[in-house]
């Protein structure tokens, strides 16, 4: 996996956790999700509780998942990603 940016966006980081869940074909454990997502354990559970609330994931004793809601809220942020670096292109 390539190395994360540093700093990055709330909107970022928001899009790197429901892209790792999308991609994955099985529910992803919290300690491996944050790992692949790259953030600490304060961050993440933040994130992840805001996300979880939003109805965007979902989770189970086998670990998290993408909600459906989740996976249109991501086609969004991708849209919104796209258009941001062509603007500053």
């Amino acid at each position: 996996m390539s190395e994360m940016p540093k700093h990055r966006s709330k909107i970022e980081i928001m899009y790197t956790i429901l892209k790792v869940l999308r991609e994955s074909e099985t529910e992803v454990k919290k300690t491996h999700l944050m790992y692949l997502v790259g953030l600490n354990y304060d961050v993440f559970s933040k994130y992840i509780s805001r996300i979880e609330k939003l109805g965007l994931v979902r989770v189970n004793k086998e670990g998290y998942s993408l909600t459906d809601s989740g996976k249109r809220e991501l086609e969004m942020i991708e849209n919104y990603l796209t258009i941001e670096r062509k603007l500053k292109g």
